[in-house]
């Protein structure tokens, strides 16, 4: 019985961490929270509005409910309205005013 009980927070534990990974980060407060999503990895989940590939340089734009960012991969691209998860960092482009240019670069 004591064997149980000490494996109780191990196996919480466990499961806590597991279910960040359920949860994907919302676009919307990432885009408008950019000192604390800034250099950090994200995850998000979205469909796919638009593509952009070039020999350099590949992109799409994922939107979910809250807002919608630009993605750079060197991955194969998806497809216009394909639902994906991303997996990587925030990069702050640059800052136009009180506009701010992000986008996440997938690992």
């Amino acid at each position: 019985m004591t064997a149980r009980i000490k494996l109780l927070p191990i196996i919480c534990i466990i499961f806590l961490c597991g279910c960040s990974n359920m949860f994907p980060d919302r676009i919307g407060d990432v885009v408008q929270n950019p000192r604390k999503y800034c250099e950090k990895e994200v995850k998000v989940k979205g469909k796919v509005t638009q593509i952009f590939s070039m020999i350099v340089i590949k992109s799409f734009v994922i939107k979910d409910d809250t807002g919608e960012i630009r993605v750079i991969t060197q991955k194969p691209m998806p497809r216009v309205n394909e639902t994906v998860r991303v997996h990587g960092i925030v990069n702050c482009a640059f800052s136009l005013g009180d506009q701010q240019i992000m986008v996440i670069v997938e690992n």
